[in-house]
C-alpha cells in the first residue's frame, strides 16, 4: 500500500505509466490538458464549487473533511494541491482521476479524453495496457454512465422518423395506444402531459408522455412514428447509445431569432421548460427556454448539434457572445466520497455548459455560461413549475434571474461581464418597463 492508502501499482499499471513515454500517448496527454481546464474537470467529477483565489481557485478538499478551503487549483499550470494538515494530495488532471476513482493510467486517460470532448484514440496493447482495461470493465461501465459525453453521437433527426402532419396526436386525459415492437406488445396509457419535440423547422420528431402512478410516482414514455413495417403507427422509442436525444423547445427558435435573440435558458425537464416559457416569454424577455430529454442525468446526451445548426441557419453573429443560462432544480446535495457533499445543481450546470460549449465553440461562437441559484428555503426539487404555481410573475422571475446569476468558471470568454452584455442590458430594460407599468397601475388604482 502507498502512504495514502492507495493500492500499490500493479505491473500492468506501471506499464501504463511507462507507456506515457510513447510519443502518441504524450501528445494525447498534452492535447487533453490544452482542451480541459483542470478546475472544470475537478468541479464536474467531484461536484464541488471552486471560488477564485489569487491566480487560481480554491475549495474544500474533496479527499478529506474540512471546513476551511485548503485545496488550490491553478489552471495556468494544470496542477492542484491540498495544503490541509495530513493530506497533501497534488497532481494534474490524470492524477486527480486516478485518485478519485482508484483508476490506472489507461482508465484515467480514457475518462480525461471524454471530459475534454476528444475522440477516443484507437490504441493497441503495446500503447496502453489492454489487460488493465479489461480487468476493470465494471469500473468503466460506472464511469460511462456518469460521463457519457461522446461527441460522435448521431443527430436525433437521423434516427427519428418525422411524424406525418395529418396524424392524430396524443392529448392529455385521453387514452393512447403505443406499439412496443421489441417486446411485441401494445402499451395503453392516459397521459397527464404531452410534450411535443419539434425541430427548428417545426416538424414533429417525437412526443414524451408523462403519467402518474397510483403511488404518486411519475413515469415517462417516448413515442415516435414507425413507418418501416407494413402497419405504420406510434411506436415506443428506444434511443441507441450512439444517437443523441432531441432538445425540447427549439420550435420557438425561429421567432426568438427573428426578434433579435437574447439568452438561452436551460432547465431540467419538459414541464419546467413550459413553465419557464410562460414566466419568461421570449417575445418580451429575449429568453429562449429549452430542456434536455431525460432530465439532468441525460443532459450530456442531448443533440446540441441542432442548436449549432440553428445558429448557423439563422446567421448568428459570431462576434456576439451567447449568454447561456442554466437553472437547475433545487436538488439537495448528495453524499460522495468520504462524506463530501456533492453539489448536484452545480454538476448539472457544468455538464450542460460543457456539452453546449462543445458544439458552439468549435464553430467559432463566443460563449458565456451562468448558473441561476434557487431561492433560499425552497424544498428539494423545487423548480420553475413550482414557481408558476406559487404565483410568480414575469417581473419576479426576471428579477431573480438578474440577481442570482453566477458565472461558471471556465465558460466565460471574458468578452464582457454578464451584467454588461447586451442580454443583461435587455433584462434591465425589461425590468424597468415592468416596474413602470406597476407604478402606473398603482397610480390609477389610487
Amino acid at each position: 500500500m502507498t502512504a495514502r492508502g492507495q493500492p500499490t501499482p500493479s505491473p500492468q499499471d506501471r506499464d501504463c505509466f511507462r507507456s506515457a513515454e510513447n510519443p502518441g500517448i504524450a501528445e494525447r496527454v498534452a492535447e487533453i490538458k490544452a482542451a480541459l481546464p483542470l478546475s472544470d474537470a475537478i468541479a464536474r467529477i467531484a461536484g464541488i464549487r471552486l471560488e477564485p483565489s489569487g491566480s487560481g481557485v480554491k475549495a474544500c478538499c474533496p479527499f478529506h473533511r474540512e471546513s476551511t478551503p485548503s485545496f488550490f487549483v491553478d489552471d495556468s499550470t494544470g496542477r492542484y494541491k491540498c495544503f490541509g494538515s495530513g493530506c497533501g494530495v497534488s497532481g494534474d488532471v490524470l492524477q486527480f482521476i486516478r485518485e478519485w476513482y482508484s483508476a490506472d493510467f489507461a482508465e484515467a486517460l480514457r475518462l480525461a479524453t471524454e471530459l475534454a470532448y476528444l475522440p477516443q484514440p484507437q490504441m493497441g496493447r503495446n500503447q496502453v495496457s489492454g489487460s488493465a482495461v479489461a480487468d476493470r470493465a465494471a469500473w468503466r461501465s460506472v464511469i460511462q454512465n456518469k460521463s457519457n459525453m461522446n461527441p460522435s453521437l448521431r443527430p436525433a433527426a437521423e434516427f427519428l422518423r418525422p411524424v406525418p402532419e395529418n396524424i392524430a396526436l396524443p392529448r392529455p386525459g385521453r387514452r393512447f395506444t403505443i406499439d412496443d415492437p421489441v417486446r411485441q406488445r401494445t402499451i395503453q396509457m392516459v397521459p397527464t402531459h404531452v410534450h411535443e419535440y419539434r425541430s427548428v423547422d417545426g416538424s414533429l420528431l417525437c412526443v414524451v408522455l408523462r403519467s402518474n402512478a397510483r403511488d404518486g410516482r411519475k413515469f415517462f414514455i417516448q413515442a415516435g412514428w414507425n413507418d418501416k413495417s407494413g402497419n405504420p403507427g406510434w411506436s415506443l422509442v428506444r434511443f441507441p447509445r450512439d444517437v443523441a436525444r432531441p432538445v425540447y423547445g427549439l420550435f420557438d427558435f425561429p421567432d426568438w431569432a427573428s426578434r433579435g435573440g437574447g439568452g438561452i435558458l436551460l432547465v431540467d425537464g419538459e414541464k419546467t421548460r413550459d413553465a419557464a416559457a410562460s414566466l419568461l416569454p421570449h417575445q418580451r424577455t429575449g429568453v429562449l427556454s429549452i430542456s434536455a430529454m431525460g432530465g439532468g442525468a441525460a443532459v450530456r446526451l442531448a443533440d446540441w448539434s441542432s442548436l449549432k445548426v440553428a445558429f448557423q441557419n439563422f446567421q448568428r453573429d459570431h462576434q456576439s457572445p451567447i449568454d447561456f443560462l442554466i437553472w437547475p432544480d433545487a436538488d439537495k446535495p448528495a453524499t460522495g466520497r468520504n462524506g463530501i457533499a456533492i453539489d448536484r445543481q452545480l454538476r448539472f450546470a457544468l455538464d450542460a455548459a460543457g456539452s453546449v460549449a462543445n458544439s458552439l465553440q468549435k464553430v467559432g461562437y463566443l460563449f458565456r455560461a451562468s448558473q441561476i441559484l434557487p431561492p433560499t428555503g425552497v424544498p428539494g426539487g423545487w423548480d420553475l413549475a413550482d414557481a408558476l404555481g406559487q404565483g410568480w410573475t414575469t417581473k419576479v422571475a426576471l428579477s431573480h434571474l438578474e440577481r442570482f446569476r453566477v458565472p461558471l468558471i471556465g465558460f466565460d470568454d471574458k468578452v464582457r461581464t454578464p451584467s454588461q452584455s447586451e442580454f443583461g442590458m435587455r433584462i434591465d430594460s425589461e425590468l424597468h418597463s415592468l416596474r413602470q407599468e406597476d407604478s402606473s397601475d398603482h397610480a390609477v388604482s389610487s
